[in-house]
């Protein structure tokens, strides 16, 4: 019986846990149908891991069981890139030489829209930000806040369980 999220939650930050998920997502056992039935993406807050689980749940869709390999080529042939530090290079250089030029250089980061802007040159750059890092920042939420924050939730999914 597949089981469906009626919507999308973050969780809070266990590494481990989302290295686990990853691991069971490689394996053709009931641990990756669990997997696949109960994740989507948006739900790791490390946006590697997400990439990667993406990946796994894009082979399974085409009936081909991911591995180490076939992860990788998948990242590859989709210009996917796992690092988070990701940018436009041009830009970085120049806001780094405005910085450097001037101490006071003002930067404006703006979270709800994600992006930041160099306020010597008036250039913009998009950023992505996990969804979940993104509302605990824009709600001053730490993951215990966050937690409490959504108990009734929690609780009416543990009742429905």
């Amino acid at each position: 019986m597949k089981r469906v999220l009626t919507q999308s939650c973050s969780l809070p930050v266990v590494a481990q846990i989302e290295r686990y998920v990853i691991g069971a997502c490689l394996h053709p056992d009931e641990a990756r149908m669990v997997a696949e039935m109960d994740v989507i993406p948006e739900m790791f807050y490390d946006v590697r891991y997400a990439r990667i689980f993406a990946a796994c749940m894009a082979l399974l869709k085409d009936k081909i069981q991911p591995d180490l390999v076939t992860v990788a080529q998948y990242l590859a042939l989709n210009n996917i890139r796992l690092a988070e530090a990701e940018g436009n290079e041009e830009f970085l250089a120049e806001l780094f030489d405005s910085i450097y030029k001037d101490p006071k250089t003002e930067v404006e980061v703006n979270l709800p829209e994600q992006t930041i802007t160099n306020k010597a040159t008036g250039k913009s750059e998009h950023f992505e930000i996990n969804a979940y890092k993104k509302d605990c920042l824009i709600n001053g939420l730490d993951d215990i806040d966050y937690l409490l924050a959504n108990k009734s939730k929690i609780e009416a999914f543990e009742a429905a369980r």
